[in-house]
């Protein structure tokens, strides 16, 4: 910023006013939430369906049950399903907030105060985009949102991943 303020000269007093890059960038992330969560949340819902139907379908399958990787009680497959199924419920529900969370915008301003632009600007985009306006902001959507959001895809990849580990072991024996 320094360097083309530099080369503006007097000029670069306007170089904040109104929309910054941030104000632009940060609401089309946001855009790119909305429409990848959108790709997601169909994932989501049609594994939670496969496993409640899986569940149901082998209710009765005996199988053995497992205990720290060591051989246990014997259990269902149907149960050790139904268990995977109502873990992805948690899953649907915590990711269901985090793009609630993250699908916010902002045109704001360089500081977050409308200063140089109206808030109906804002609220026009916000609609347009079909996302909330941040409540309140300043040059940034705050980064919280972000690690919310990353942070749930994280937890829900490490379930993913630990179905994969269980069902890699159901041949190991």
């Amino acid at each position: 910023m320094s360097s083309v303020a530099e080369s503006i000269g007097d000029d670069a007093r306007y170089l904040h006013v109104g929309m910054t890059s941030s104000d632009v960038m940060d609401t089309a992330l946001a855009m790119q939430f909305k429409e990848a969560s959108a790709l997601i949340d169909q994932d989501i819902k049609n594994l939670m369906n496969v496993l409640r139907r899986q569940a149901r379908k082998y209710k009765w399958t005996v199988m053995i049950g497992r205990t720290h990787g060591v051989h246990a009680e014997p259990i269902t497959f149907g149960l050790k399903l139904a268990l995977w199924y109502q873990e992805m419920v948690r899953h649907h529900a915590r990711f269901k907030k985090a793009v609630d969370d993250i699908c916010v915008g902002q045109i704001s301003g360089a500081v977050g105060t409308f200063a140089q632009i109206s808030p109906k600007v804002e609220a026009y985009v916000c609609r347009k985009a079909g996302l909330k306006p941040a409540l309140i902001s300043n040059q940034i959507i705050q980064r919280d949102r972000h690690a919310f959001y990353f942070a749930t895809l994280a937890i829900l990849a490490s379930s993913l991943e630990k179905f994969a580990i269980e069902v890699r072991h159901f041949a190991a024996h």
